[in-house]
């Protein structure tokens, strides 16, 4: 009967009386983690298994990600899911690397109910975790965030920080870009300006505000992988790049945290590797205000979903990119 629960238990038989053990059943601890709601299956070491519900109510960060009317489970805060699962099972507050990220299909979020994320992690070898997030809208059947995580070191020594060009290109993205090229919406308004933008890259830069709230007030509010909204902001700050179409995410080939309590504002500088059709691979690097590298990202895939149209025009800085690409289809 004890090996037929889900949770794994521990034994101990102590004597009271000659020949009568009693027995005692111990669970183990799971850290305070947004996450880590339910356990469903734990076998430290071996393999986690939890779920948790997620609603307006509870994470409000849903209601500023809402994209043609489809409220949408961030991509990094998939990863920061992952990121707590993996860590948990393997007994350890590290970071991980993440490896062959995949963002196989949207989580969406009904505006009326709670969804239930389930989010299991095995263990594959010494400091090797695979991760696969799933939601009770497919049965938690199909993986719609996967993940290999690695907790080893990276040394960021050899990583030269690129040039920046002291003026700023006259561009104001609160009010010119998100809403028209950008959905994003409160908390991930992060986007503060740019140093640089052509067809291929971008510089840009990207704020810090210590005032959000990410979960509800009885939720953990800790987060593994640092500030999400930033984190977010670097992936759109290419959206610059290809003005007219919008892009999601769909892969990560590789993804280093070197410290992801740097502090803002924070700089990101992204380079186009290749693009084909309404496939478009980036590679970025992100640093603080004291030139601290705070992350890597290797192959950032972006799929084009749609086209935007500019009913006023087009931004002058947004223009020469837009015809860098024309000439390249031509």
């Amino acid at each position: 009967a004890v090996m037929a629960k889900d949770w794994p238990t521990t034994v101990v038989i102590t004597g009271r009386m000659p020949d009568v053990p009693t027995l005692r059943l111990e669970r183990p601890e799971l850290p305070f983690l947004r996450f880590l709601e339910r356990p469903r299956v734990y076998y430290p070491g071996i393999e986690l298994v939890v779920e948790a519900e997620i609603s307006l109510t509870s994470d409000p960060y849903l209601n500023d990600h809402i994209y043609k009317g489809q409220i949408l489970f961030l991509a990094v805060m998939g990863l920061e899911a992952m990121a707590q699962v993996s860590s948990t099972v393997l007994g350890v507050e590290a970071v991980p690397i993440f490896e062959e990220v995949e963002f196989s299909r949207p989580v969406v979020v009904d505006k009326t109910r709670s969804e239930t994320l389930q989010i299991a992690a095995l263990v594959q070898e010494e400091g090797i975790v695979e991760v696969a997030l799933r939601c009770a809208q497919t049965g938690f059947k199909v993986d719609h965030f996967r993940a290999r995580c690695r907790f080893d070191h990276l040394s960021a020594d050899n990583i030269q920080k690129p040039d920046i060009k002291e003026k700023r290109i006259n561009i104001e993205p609160e009010q010119e870009l998100y809403g028209d090229l950008l959905f994003q919406e409160g908390r991930f308004k992060r986007l503060s300006g740019y140093h640089h933008i052509e067809a291929t890259q971008c510089v840009g830069e990207i704020v810090e505000d210590e005032s959000i709230s990410w979960f509800g007030r009885y939720l953990s509010p800790t987060l593994r992988l640092g500030d999400a909204g930033s984190r977010d902001a670097t992936i759109h700050a290419i959206q610059v790049c290809i003005p007219h179409a919008q892009l999601l995410p769909i892969r990560i080939d590789k993804l280093h945290f070197f410290d992801v309590h740097t502090q803002g504002p924070w700089t990101v500088f992204a380079k186009e590797r290749w693009h084909e059709g309404d496939l478009f691979c980036y590679d970025l690097t992100v640093w603080g205000k004291n030139g601290q590298l705070r992350e890597k990202w290797e192959g950032l895939h972006l799929r084009k979903v749609s086209m935007i149209a500019w009913p006023d025009g087009w931004l002058e800085p947004l223009l020469i990119p837009y015809i860098e690409r024309r000439f390249q289809e031509l």
